[in-house]
């Protein structure tokens, strides 16, 4: 959005202090996730420090509810982002006079995320489940337990944030909880270069592209 607004009308008509709220918001949230992640583990591990292998059991149950969690927290945050995009158009678009959410946005945003989810991002799942740390039951429950809670807590004060990257840095938190030399840290290095890489290239690229349909559409 800050992309294309600065190709099309200047800085000034940028809100810079929501911009540093999201710039905030999507550094801080994967910090937390580490945080949080190191520390439910631990506090299972303590919990559980008598308890006999058949734990594992219960852990394999305890993803079910901490799935859940996590879609929700997902949904609540992420698909937000396009429901206020795609609202957002068609208030500009004069379809709405005010900035009015119809069902019919949220359905359309939702299904597209769980359709997404569903039928692509196998490798994205294969990185996150194993290529950080070899997750067993009870590494994935603290971890979709501590992302649910970062992510719920970031929708809840209106900071939108990115689901990959908080479960990836709580599968390190959940790592180092357990044991530090096993987290694949040149894995965590390359994850942690793409979160700063993302915000500038995705910025360019509306900004480029705005540039290019004005040049072909020019009234716009």
């Amino acid at each position: 959005m800050v992309g294309a607004v600065l190709v099309a009308y200047g800085q000034d008509q940028v809100l810079w202090k929501g911009f540093f709220y999201v710039v905030i918001s999507l550094i801080a949230s994967p910090v937390l996730g580490l945080i949080f992640g190191f520390l439910i583990l631990r506090l299972v591990f303590y919990l559980c420090r008598s308890a006999t292998p058949k734990v594992n059991y219960f852990f394999n149950r305890m993803q079910i509810p901490s799935s859940i969690a996590l879609a929700l927290s997902h949904g609540a945050n992420d698909v937000q982002k396009s429901i206020g995009l795609l609202t957002i158009s068609l208030v500009i678009l004069g379809r709405f006079h005010t900035f009015h959410i119809p069902l019919w946005v949220i359905f359309s945003c939702g299904m597209a995320t769980a359709l997404g989810t569903v039928s692509g991002g196998w490798r994205i799942i294969k990185t996150v489940g194993s290529g950080i740390y070899r997750l067993r039951s009870v590494h994935a429950f603290c971890t979709q337990t501590a992302s649910a809670v970062v992510i719920l807590g970031a929708s809840i004060v209106g900071g939108p944030v990115s689901t990959t990257h908080v479960v990836s840095s709580s599968i390190m938190g959940v790592g180092a909880g357990d044991r530090v030399t096993g987290v694949r840290w040149g894995m965590a290095r390359n994850i942690t270069l793409a979160w700063f890489i993302t915000l500038p290239v995705s910025g360019a690229l509306a900004g480029l592209s705005f540039f290019l349909i004005r040049s072909i559409l020019p009234r716009i």
